[in-house]
Protein backbone atom coordinates (compact mmCIF):
# COMPACT_ATOMS: atom_id res chain seq x y z
CA UNK A 1 0.00 0.00 0.00
CA UNK A 2 1.15 3.65 -0.82
CA UNK A 3 0.53 6.44 1.64
CA UNK A 4 2.06 9.40 1.96
CA UNK A 5 4.53 10.39 5.10
CA UNK A 6 2.08 13.38 6.33
CA UNK A 7 -0.77 10.39 6.40
CA UNK A 8 1.52 8.31 8.78
CA UNK A 9 3.44 11.09 10.78
CA UNK A 10 3.53 14.17 12.46
CA UNK A 11 5.95 17.07 11.41
CA UNK A 12 7.76 18.83 14.74
CA UNK A 13 9.98 21.75 14.21
CA UNK A 14 12.96 22.24 16.57
CA UNK A 15 14.28 24.95 19.03
CA UNK A 16 15.08 28.53 18.21
CA UNK A 17 17.32 29.71 21.00
CA UNK A 18 19.42 32.69 21.46
CA UNK A 19 22.24 33.34 22.87
CA UNK A 20 21.18 34.22 26.25
CA UNK A 21 19.30 30.91 26.33
CA UNK A 22 22.52 29.10 26.49
CA UNK A 23 22.63 27.55 29.92
CA UNK A 24 25.22 25.17 31.95
CA UNK A 25 25.50 21.65 31.21
CA UNK A 26 25.43 21.11 35.16
CA UNK A 27 22.58 23.21 35.80
CA UNK A 28 19.28 20.94 36.67
CA UNK A 29 16.97 23.46 34.93
CA UNK A 30 18.85 23.37 31.32
CA UNK A 31 18.32 20.33 28.51
CA UNK A 32 20.59 19.47 25.92
CA UNK A 33 19.84 20.38 21.82
CA UNK A 34 20.74 17.92 19.10
CA UNK A 35 22.02 20.08 15.67
CA UNK A 36 22.41 18.67 12.63
CA UNK A 37 26.08 18.09 12.98
CA UNK A 38 25.38 15.65 15.83
CA UNK A 39 23.07 13.70 12.76
CA UNK A 40 26.17 11.35 11.29
CA UNK A 41 26.15 10.89 7.38
CA UNK A 42 25.32 7.11 8.23
CA UNK A 43 22.52 7.52 9.63
CA UNK A 44 22.87 7.44 13.66
CA UNK A 45 22.55 10.06 16.57
CA UNK A 46 26.32 11.08 17.91
CA UNK A 47 26.10 12.80 21.11
CA UNK A 48 28.94 14.51 21.46
CA UNK A 49 29.16 18.43 21.17
CA UNK A 50 25.97 19.33 22.84
CA UNK A 51 24.30 22.55 23.18
CA UNK A 52 22.76 23.57 26.70
CA UNK A 53 20.20 26.03 26.86
CA UNK A 54 17.03 26.44 29.65
CA UNK A 55 14.69 23.74 29.80
CA UNK A 56 11.98 26.47 29.88
CA UNK A 57 12.90 27.01 25.55
CA UNK A 58 11.55 23.86 24.73
CA UNK A 59 7.88 22.51 24.41
CA UNK A 60 6.51 19.47 25.52
CA UNK A 61 6.44 17.74 22.39
CA UNK A 62 9.71 19.04 21.01
CA UNK A 63 11.45 16.69 23.70
CA UNK A 64 13.07 13.71 21.57
CA UNK A 65 10.80 10.11 21.99
CA UNK A 66 12.03 6.31 21.11
CA UNK A 67 11.25 6.37 17.12
CA UNK A 68 11.06 9.73 16.56
CA UNK A 69 13.49 10.70 13.28
CA UNK A 70 15.71 13.49 13.60
CA UNK A 71 16.56 14.75 10.04
CA UNK A 72 18.61 17.66 8.75
CA UNK A 73 15.94 20.69 7.16
CA UNK A 74 18.19 23.34 5.97
CA UNK A 75 21.90 23.21 4.55
CA UNK A 76 22.51 26.33 6.52
CA UNK A 77 23.37 23.89 9.57
CA UNK A 78 26.45 23.33 7.16
CA UNK A 79 24.91 19.91 7.53
CA UNK A 80 23.62 17.54 4.18
CA UNK A 81 20.22 18.63 3.68
CA UNK A 82 18.20 15.58 4.78
CA UNK A 83 20.09 13.21 6.36
CA UNK A 84 18.03 11.43 8.72
CA UNK A 85 18.80 9.10 12.13
CA UNK A 86 16.17 7.71 14.07
CA UNK A 87 15.94 8.05 17.82
CA UNK A 88 16.40 4.72 19.67
CA UNK A 89 16.60 5.34 23.51
CA UNK A 90 15.10 8.36 25.68
CA UNK A 91 18.03 11.05 25.69
CA UNK A 92 15.79 13.42 27.19
CA UNK A 93 17.40 15.89 24.94
CA UNK A 94 15.58 17.98 22.17
CA UNK A 95 16.64 19.49 18.82
CA UNK A 96 17.95 22.79 17.13
CA UNK A 97 15.75 25.39 14.59
CA UNK A 98 17.91 23.75 11.61
CA UNK A 99 16.28 20.33 12.45
CA UNK A 100 13.17 18.86 12.51
CA UNK A 101 11.47 15.70 13.79
CA UNK A 102 9.19 12.86 12.10
CA UNK A 103 6.97 10.89 14.50
CA UNK A 104 5.77 8.13 13.28
CA UNK A 105 2.12 6.95 13.77
CA UNK A 106 2.61 3.35 12.36
CA UNK A 107 2.64 0.23 15.00
CA UNK A 108 6.11 -0.48 13.65
CA UNK A 109 7.79 2.78 13.97
CA UNK A 110 11.17 1.31 12.89
CA UNK A 111 10.19 0.71 9.42
CA UNK A 112 9.74 4.74 8.84
CA UNK A 113 12.86 5.01 10.70
CA UNK A 114 14.54 2.53 7.74
CA UNK A 115 13.05 4.32 5.13
CA UNK A 116 14.81 7.57 6.08
CA UNK A 117 18.36 6.09 5.61
CA UNK A 118 17.29 4.40 2.27
CA UNK A 119 18.33 5.67 -1.10
CA UNK A 120 14.79 6.24 -2.44
CA UNK A 121 14.67 8.53 0.12
CA UNK A 122 17.47 10.48 0.11
CA UNK A 123 16.61 10.94 -3.73
CA UNK A 124 13.62 12.19 -3.24
CA UNK A 125 14.34 14.10 -0.88
CA UNK A 126 17.13 15.85 -2.41
CA UNK A 127 14.79 16.52 -5.21
CA UNK A 128 12.36 17.72 -3.21
CA UNK A 129 14.45 20.41 -1.50
CA UNK A 130 14.43 24.13 -2.17
CA UNK A 131 16.38 27.35 -1.96
CA UNK A 132 18.36 29.53 -3.80
CA UNK A 133 21.56 29.41 -1.99
CA UNK A 134 20.52 27.38 0.86
CA UNK A 135 18.80 24.42 0.58
CA UNK A 136 15.39 23.94 2.87
CA UNK A 137 13.25 21.00 3.13
CA UNK A 138 9.49 22.53 3.25
CA UNK A 139 6.89 20.63 5.28
CA UNK A 140 4.61 20.26 2.49
CA UNK A 141 6.95 18.52 0.53
CA UNK A 142 7.87 16.34 3.04
CA UNK A 143 4.30 15.45 3.93
CA UNK A 144 3.96 14.75 0.23
CA UNK A 145 6.66 11.99 -0.23
CA UNK A 146 5.15 8.58 -1.04
CA UNK A 147 6.58 5.54 0.67
CA UNK A 148 5.12 1.86 0.14
CA UNK A 149 3.68 0.45 3.32
CA UNK A 150 3.42 -3.33 3.40
CA UNK A 151 1.58 -5.30 5.97
CA UNK A 152 2.61 -5.41 9.61
CA UNK A 153 3.70 -8.32 9.43
CA UNK A 154 6.43 -7.57 6.54
CA UNK A 155 7.43 -4.60 8.23
CA UNK A 156 7.92 -6.59 11.45
CA UNK A 157 9.99 -9.20 9.28
CA UNK A 158 12.32 -6.61 7.48
CA UNK A 159 12.87 -4.58 10.54
CA UNK A 160 13.90 -7.98 12.32
CA UNK A 161 16.48 -8.66 9.37
CA UNK A 162 17.96 -4.65 9.67
CA UNK A 163 17.50 -5.25 13.67
CA UNK A 164 20.44 -8.66 13.48
CA UNK A 165 22.27 -6.34 11.05
CA UNK A 166 22.93 -3.42 14.01
CA UNK A 167 23.65 -6.00 16.22
CA UNK A 168 26.10 -7.33 14.17
CA UNK A 169 27.44 -4.01 13.88
CA UNK A 170 27.24 -3.24 17.83
CA UNK A 171 29.57 -6.72 17.83
CA UNK A 172 31.97 -5.22 15.67
CA UNK A 173 32.15 -2.01 17.50
CA UNK A 174 32.75 -3.70 20.34
CA UNK A 175 35.77 -5.82 19.07
CA UNK A 176 37.15 -2.92 17.59
CA UNK A 177 37.09 -1.12 20.77
CA UNK A 178 38.92 -3.97 22.46
CA UNK A 179 41.72 -3.14 20.45
CA UNK A 180 41.87 0.78 20.69
CA UNK A 181 42.01 -0.06 24.48
CA UNK A 182 44.92 -2.70 23.99
CA UNK A 183 47.10 0.23 21.94
CA UNK A 184 46.21 2.20 25.05
CA UNK A 185 47.68 -0.27 27.12
CA UNK A 186 50.53 -0.64 25.27
CA UNK A 187 51.66 2.64 25.23
CA UNK A 188 51.23 2.77 28.78
CA UNK A 189 52.96 -0.55 29.35
CA UNK A 190 56.05 1.19 26.95
CA UNK A 191 56.47 4.93 27.85
CA UNK A 192 54.01 5.32 30.89
CA UNK A 193 57.87 5.90 33.21
CA UNK A 194 58.46 9.44 31.15
CA UNK A 195 61.16 10.05 33.63
CA UNK A 196 63.00 7.16 31.80
CA UNK A 197 62.80 9.26 28.32
CA UNK A 198 64.35 13.09 27.21
CA UNK A 199 62.09 15.68 27.97
CA UNK A 200 61.89 18.46 24.70
CA UNK A 201 59.68 21.45 23.87
CA UNK A 202 57.13 20.15 20.96
CA UNK A 203 58.42 23.40 18.89
CA UNK A 204 61.47 21.80 18.59
CA UNK A 205 60.30 19.09 16.72
CA UNK A 206 57.90 19.84 14.47
CA UNK A 207 58.25 21.19 10.80
CA UNK A 208 54.94 23.36 10.90
CA UNK A 209 52.43 24.03 13.69
CA UNK A 210 49.24 26.23 13.22
CA UNK A 211 45.68 26.80 13.49
CA UNK A 212 43.74 27.12 10.20
CA UNK A 213 42.83 30.68 8.32
CA UNK A 214 40.56 33.19 9.52
CA UNK A 215 37.18 31.76 9.29
CA UNK A 216 36.14 34.81 7.64
CA UNK A 217 38.82 33.98 5.08
CA UNK A 218 36.67 30.81 4.47
CA UNK A 219 32.98 31.87 4.09
CA UNK A 220 30.18 28.97 3.17
CA UNK A 221 30.13 31.63 -0.13
CA UNK A 222 33.61 30.38 -1.19
CA UNK A 223 32.73 26.40 -1.15
CA UNK A 224 32.21 25.12 -5.05
CA UNK A 225 30.91 21.56 -5.76
CA UNK A 226 32.85 18.93 -6.17
CA UNK A 227 33.11 19.30 -10.31
CA UNK A 228 34.17 22.29 -9.73
CA UNK A 229 36.70 22.26 -7.00
CA UNK A 230 40.40 22.57 -7.16
CA UNK A 231 40.98 20.93 -3.30
CA UNK A 232 38.96 19.95 -0.78
CA UNK A 233 38.68 21.29 2.98
CA UNK A 234 40.17 19.29 5.90
CA UNK A 235 38.05 19.80 8.84
CA UNK A 236 37.18 19.22 12.03
CA UNK A 237 34.99 15.94 11.28
CA UNK A 238 37.98 14.04 9.72
CA UNK A 239 39.37 14.12 12.55
CA UNK A 240 36.55 13.28 15.28
CA UNK A 241 35.48 10.38 12.80
CA UNK A 242 39.35 9.92 11.58
CA UNK A 243 38.44 8.71 8.55
CA UNK A 244 38.51 10.56 5.03
CA UNK A 245 35.37 8.69 4.26
CA UNK A 246 33.11 12.12 5.11
CA UNK A 247 30.69 15.04 3.76
CA UNK A 248 33.64 16.77 2.03
CA UNK A 249 33.33 20.63 0.59
CA UNK A 250 35.87 21.42 -1.83
CA UNK A 251 37.13 25.39 -3.05
CA UNK A 252 38.13 26.42 -6.64
CA UNK A 253 42.05 27.43 -7.38
CA UNK A 254 41.90 30.78 -7.14
CA UNK A 255 40.73 30.63 -2.98
CA UNK A 256 43.68 27.54 -3.11
CA UNK A 257 46.46 29.77 -4.20
CA UNK A 258 45.34 32.90 -1.30
CA UNK A 259 45.78 30.07 0.81
CA UNK A 260 47.99 27.83 0.12
CA UNK A 261 50.12 28.53 3.69
CA UNK A 262 47.25 26.46 5.08
CA UNK A 263 48.04 23.60 2.67
CA UNK A 264 47.61 19.60 4.58
CA UNK A 265 50.21 17.23 3.33
CA UNK A 266 50.35 13.13 3.38
CA UNK A 267 51.51 12.62 7.01
CA UNK A 268 50.51 15.38 8.81
CA UNK A 269 48.45 15.52 11.62
CA UNK A 270 45.41 17.39 12.08
CA UNK A 271 43.42 18.41 15.55
CA UNK A 272 40.20 19.35 16.21
CA UNK A 273 39.85 22.86 18.11
CA UNK A 274 36.41 23.75 18.30
CA UNK A 275 33.02 22.14 19.82
CA UNK A 276 34.40 18.85 20.21
CA UNK A 277 38.50 19.23 21.04
CA UNK A 278 41.55 17.52 21.04
CA UNK A 279 40.68 14.67 18.55
CA UNK A 280 43.23 13.92 16.29
CA UNK A 281 44.03 12.24 12.68
CA UNK A 282 46.80 11.27 10.54
CA UNK A 283 46.27 12.59 7.39
CA UNK A 284 46.84 9.30 4.95
CA UNK A 285 49.90 9.63 2.58
CA UNK A 286 47.50 9.25 -0.49
CA UNK A 287 45.26 11.93 0.77
CA UNK A 288 43.65 14.98 -1.95
CA UNK A 289 45.29 17.53 -1.96
CA UNK A 290 43.12 19.99 0.54
CA UNK A 291 43.51 22.91 3.02
CA UNK A 292 42.99 23.62 6.62
CA UNK A 293 39.45 24.89 7.80
CA UNK A 294 39.48 27.25 10.84
CA UNK A 295 38.68 24.45 13.38
CA UNK A 296 41.62 23.00 12.88
CA UNK A 297 45.47 22.67 13.60
CA UNK A 298 48.03 20.91 11.70
CA UNK A 299 51.21 19.39 12.86
CA UNK A 300 53.77 18.37 10.65
CA UNK A 301 56.43 16.41 12.41
CA UNK A 302 60.33 16.28 12.06
CA UNK A 303 60.73 12.78 11.25
CA UNK A 304 63.89 12.55 12.52
CA UNK A 305 62.42 13.45 15.88
CA UNK A 306 58.85 11.43 15.81
CA UNK A 307 57.26 8.01 14.20
CA UNK A 308 53.94 9.63 13.25
CA UNK A 309 52.26 6.97 14.86
CA UNK A 310 53.95 7.16 17.82
CA UNK A 311 53.43 11.02 18.14
CA UNK A 312 49.82 10.81 17.02
CA UNK A 313 49.26 8.70 20.29
CA UNK A 314 51.59 10.68 22.31
CA UNK A 315 49.73 13.59 21.45
CA UNK A 316 46.07 11.72 22.32
CA UNK A 317 47.42 11.11 25.66
CA UNK A 318 48.51 14.41 26.40
CA UNK A 319 45.61 16.32 24.70
CA UNK A 320 43.53 13.54 26.93
CA UNK A 321 45.25 14.86 30.11
CA UNK A 322 44.65 18.60 29.37
CA UNK A 323 40.79 17.75 28.65
CA UNK A 324 40.68 15.82 32.70
CA UNK A 325 42.41 18.63 34.29
CA UNK A 326 39.96 21.56 32.26
CA UNK A 327 37.06 18.90 33.54
CA UNK A 328 37.99 19.38 37.13
CA UNK A 329 38.67 23.01 36.97
CA UNK A 330 35.39 24.11 35.52
CA UNK A 331 37.51 25.92 32.62
CA UNK A 332 36.96 25.05 29.22
CA UNK A 333 39.66 23.19 27.38
CA UNK A 334 40.86 25.11 24.44
CA UNK A 335 44.36 24.45 22.41
CA UNK A 336 46.53 26.80 20.42
CA UNK A 337 49.86 26.35 18.62
CA UNK A 338 51.73 28.61 20.52
CA UNK A 339 50.92 26.87 23.90
CA UNK A 340 51.16 23.51 23.06
CA UNK A 341 54.57 24.50 21.21
CA UNK A 342 55.92 25.02 24.63
CA UNK A 343 54.97 22.34 26.27
CA UNK A 344 57.55 19.57 26.60
CA UNK A 345 56.74 16.04 25.21
CA UNK A 346 58.77 12.67 25.84
CA UNK A 347 61.14 11.56 22.86
CA UNK A 348 62.28 8.28 23.10
CA UNK A 349 64.53 6.24 21.03
CA UNK A 350 63.68 5.70 17.27
CA UNK A 351 63.44 2.24 17.51
CA UNK A 352 61.30 1.83 20.78
CA UNK A 353 58.81 4.47 18.52
CA UNK A 354 58.74 1.94 15.54
CA UNK A 355 58.22 -1.14 18.21
CA UNK A 356 54.83 1.15 18.92
CA UNK A 357 53.66 1.76 15.65
CA UNK A 358 54.46 -1.81 14.20
CA UNK A 359 52.32 -2.94 16.88
CA UNK A 360 49.46 -0.09 15.83
CA UNK A 361 50.10 -1.34 12.69
CA UNK A 362 48.90 -4.81 13.26
CA UNK A 363 45.97 -4.17 15.58
CA UNK A 364 44.78 -1.84 12.66
CA UNK A 365 44.74 -5.00 10.31
CA UNK A 366 43.05 -6.93 12.45
CA UNK A 367 39.97 -3.63 12.63
CA UNK A 368 40.12 -4.27 8.93
CA UNK A 369 39.68 -7.82 8.98
CA UNK A 370 36.77 -7.57 11.37
CA UNK A 371 35.20 -5.13 9.09
CA UNK A 372 35.50 -7.51 5.88
CA UNK A 373 34.09 -10.40 8.16
CA UNK A 374 31.39 -7.89 9.28
CA UNK A 375 30.42 -7.43 5.45
CA UNK A 376 30.62 -11.25 4.31
CA UNK A 377 28.49 -11.94 7.14
CA UNK A 378 25.87 -9.32 6.40
CA UNK A 379 25.68 -9.49 2.66
CA UNK A 380 24.85 -13.98 3.34
CA UNK A 381 22.37 -12.73 5.99
CA UNK A 382 20.28 -10.23 4.37
CA UNK A 383 20.82 -10.16 0.50
CA UNK A 384 17.73 -12.49 0.08
CA UNK A 385 15.50 -9.84 0.45
CA UNK A 386 15.51 -6.26 -0.96
CA UNK A 387 13.65 -3.57 1.71
CA UNK A 388 15.55 -1.27 -0.76
CA UNK A 389 18.43 -3.57 -0.80
CA UNK A 390 18.22 -4.01 2.93
CA UNK A 391 18.55 0.09 3.71
CA UNK A 392 21.84 -0.18 1.52
CA UNK A 393 23.63 -2.65 3.27
CA UNK A 394 22.26 -0.25 6.59
CA UNK A 395 24.05 2.04 5.26
CA UNK A 396 27.16 0.29 4.14
CA UNK A 397 27.63 -1.01 7.41
CA UNK A 398 26.88 1.98 9.64
CA UNK A 399 30.01 3.49 7.20
CA UNK A 400 32.16 0.44 8.04
CA UNK A 401 31.85 0.60 11.83
CA UNK A 402 32.53 4.55 12.33
CA UNK A 403 34.05 5.32 15.37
Amino acid sequence: MKTRIGDISIQIRGVSYKPSDISDENDPQSIAILRANNISNHGEIETSDLVWITQNRVKPEQILRTGDILLCASSGSKGLVGKAAQVTGDYGMSFGAFCKVIRPMIANKKYLGFYFQSPQYRHLISEASAGININNIRAEDLDGLVIEIPSESEQDERCSVLDKVEKAILLRRQQIQKLNDLVKSQFIEMFGEEEKFEKVPLCNSVREMFIGPFGSSLKNDCFVSRDKGYCMIYEQKHAIRKSMNVETRYIDENKYRELSRFTIQGGDIIVSCRGTIGETFIVPNDAPLGIMHPSIMKIRIKESAYNRIFYNSLLQKVLKCHENEANGSGVKMAITATTLGKEEFILPPMALQKQFAHFVEQTDKSKVLFTQKLFFQLYMAICVKAFEKNVQMLYNCRREVAR
